[in-house]
């Protein structure tokens, strides 16, 4: 099969597509050359000692038995295998499928079901933290690149001049901070390492305040719930004779009945999601490095490209204790920083013009009148005259 790049480099005109058979016809080969003017469909049948290439003369005749009973004409998408009924379907699903990979979608069988059982992850994030930076770019000096040769001309240098973040609660009562946020006064301000140095100092703070649980709070309308209550409200499955009363270790609410398993393994999540808008485009490259640390700290990330992270997380130690041998542990959690761009991929402008000022609940609670009327709005950063 390899022979066949050299054979469609040789023929400019002439593309080839190799289909498999195993039961369902699937896609082998899809050449890149799609839009040319000779297109060649194969399908390779192999055994245990030969293989052999057969022409595929007509696509429909060959795939529509495996789509259809009944005898229609079908057009297929040579990438996927799917089909449609027009032209005019088929050529508005190609803009689509050209730009992934050939593969044949297949479909669970029918009857198949499928059940969630991880109710451990159902557990919300007691805390998450949004944050922000603001820059100054400076104009860099450089001599001129060689014009016979590729190169790539920096011209601009972005330097964080400040940030701010603020720490959310899943219950205001439960624990509440102003916003944090921090300008350089000097241009020797490490604003980078300042706003790493402050979360993690408010990560274990936090770990510090919450580090034993709280006693549960059991009133007599809990103890009715409790006695009355017929399902899990887990796994919302039926209780037997395992039932046991579970409880928030933050605040010590009662929660509902559970199953004695159940409780156990819902836990609270030992990592604090650190969310920026455009994060992998923009503000990691402002801080990323700071991260790193001669400590044994972990640094763990989800790469898109060499210099595009979908995710990445470090690890903090937030304590230490003493097992019965007298040894000594440490007592670590996570910070793991999150593009909020890669689940709402608008800007603010367009998403926050979907939510009125009653919805602003967080920002509503420190300003009010003209004041939240400018925040709610577009603004402009002078960034060509913020230069120091």
């Amino acid at each position: 099969m390899k022979e066949i790049d050299t054979f469609e480099r040789n023929n400019d005109s002439i593309s080839v597509n190799v289909y498999g058979y195993e039961n369902l016809v699937y896609p082998l080969r899809i050449s890149k050359h799609y839009k040319r003017t000779t297109i060649v469909d194969l399908l390779l049948i192999a055994n245990d000692t030969t293989n052999h290439y057969c022409l595929i003369n007509n696509m429909s005749r060959l795939l529509s038995k495996q789509v259809s009973r009944n005898k229609e004409f079908r057009l297929f998408c040579r990438r996927c295998l799917n089909n449609f009924r027009s032209k005019e379907s088929l050529d508005k699903h190609k803009t689509c499928c050209d730009n992934h990979e050939a593969v044949r979608p297949e479909l669970p069988k029918k009857g198949t079901t499928l059940s969630f059982t991880n109710y451990n992850r159902l557990m919300r994030v007691p805390f998450v933290v949004y944050a922000d930076f603001e820059s100054i770019i400076k104009p860099i000096d450089t001599c001129q690149p060689n014009p016979n040769k590729s190169y790539t001309k920096p011209y601009q240098k972005h330097t964080p001049s400040s940030f701010c973040y603020y720490i959310k609660c899943f219950d205001d009562k439960v624990y509440s901070q102003e916003p944090i946020s921090f300008t350089a006064q000097s241009e020797d301000d490490d604003v980078a390492q300042i706003f790493v140095d402050m979360l993690e100092e408010n990560v274990k703070r936090i770990h510090e305040q919450f580090q034993l649980p709280k006693r549960i709070i059991f009133t007599k309308a809990d103890k009715k719930k409790y006695t009355e209550a017929t399902a899990c409200h887990i796994c919302e499955k039926e209780l037997g004779a395992d039932r046991v009363r579970d409880h928030c270790h933050l605040s010590g609410k009662f929660r509902g009945a559970a199953h004695n398993d159940c409780n156990l393994n819902y836990k609270v999540p030992k990592f604090f999601p650190v969310i920026l808008h455009n994060l992998a485009g923009y503000d990691c490259h402002l801080f990323i490095k700071k991260l790193s640390s001669n400590n044994g700290k972990k640094i763990n990330c989800i790469p898109q490209t060499d210099e595009r992270y979908i995710s990445f997380t470090k690890e903090i130690v937030v304590g230490t204790f003493e097992d019965d041998e007298g040894n000594e542990h440490q007592v670590k959690t996570e910070v793991r920083f999150i593009d909020s761009f890669k689940f709402m991929a608008s800007s603010f402008d367009d998403l926050t013009k979907n939510l009125c000022k009653e919805q602003y609940k967080n920002v509503g609670m420190n300003y009010s009148g003209k004041k939240l009327d400018l925040l709610l709005r577009k603004g402009s950063y002078p960034y060509d005259y913020m230069d120091s």
